[in-house]
């Protein structure tokens, strides 16, 4: 089992730049638009709280649809995390693994795992971001993680 000492200097290793420093996440969102079915990386939150997809842009200033209904957008937030092929990973992304790290193979409940496709969700309690039907260990002990689509646009591929 990993001691708490392990555990915090793989997470701060895993953080530090070229330059030693601890380099916080890239706070990123893309909204989809359950109308359209397509996700949107440009637009604005308004200052009321609004998603506003970007319509045009004219000498390089965005125009933003501020009466876009909201119950047609969802908004997902991006973990900081990339898979194994440099991808970054999102709230809602379907990501199939391949087992354990080296050092967390060991599953201290004793429990088999079933899931090798899941969804990467956001959970409270633990503060993580984490593989849903597998929330025992958070993202970052797995191995070999590839997104195979998201539960938006594939949601076949978890049923």
């Amino acid at each position: 089992m990993l001691t708490i000492q392990e555990i915090s200097q793989h997470i701060t290793n895993n953080m530090k730049t070229n330059s030693g420093v601890i380099k916080m996440r890239d706070i990123k969102f893309r909204a989809w638009d359950k109308k359209k079915k397509e996700f949107w990386h440009d637009f604005r939150i308004s200052p009321f709280g609004h998603i506003e997809p970007a319509t045009s842009s004219k000498n390089g200033l965005w125009i933003y649809d501020f009466k876009y209904n909201q119950k047609n957008v969802v908004l997902v937030q991006y973990t900081g995390l990339k898979d194994k092929n440099g991808k970054e990973i999102y709230e809602g992304d379907l990501v199939k693994w391949n087992g354990w790290s080296k050092k967390a193979q060991i599953d201290i409940f004793g429990k088999k795992r079933k899931h090798k496709i899941s969804e990467v969700v956001w959970i409270n309690k633990t503060g993580a971001w984490e593989l849903k039907g597998n929330e025992d260990w958070n993202i970052t002990v797995y191995d070999e993680i590839e997104i195979i689509g998201n539960i938006y646009k594939n949601p076949e591929l978890i049923k």
